[in-house]
């Protein structure tokens, strides 16, 4: 199942898979940070497998409107 991080907690569960792919983050800034990010119209979502997250990805919802 494809879970909605929404506390600090499930934020705090995305931490190490976040860290492979950018290594210069601090897990004590990690979800203050993330918060901001996610301030901006954005989600974490995350697969969760025995309390740890194994996948997960910031995407943001909207509408985009393309002009040629």
């Amino acid at each position: 199942d494809v879970k909605t991080a929404t506390t600090d907690t499930d934020i705090l569960k995305c931490w190490q898979v976040m860290f492979e792919l950018r290594p210069y983050l601090k897990e004590e800034n990690f979800p203050l940070d993330m918060r901001r990010t996610l301030d901006d119209n954005r989600k974490l979502i995350y697969i969760e497998e025995e309390k740890v997250a194994v996948a997960a990805s910031v995407f943001e919802e909207g509408y985009n409107f393309i002009s040629w």
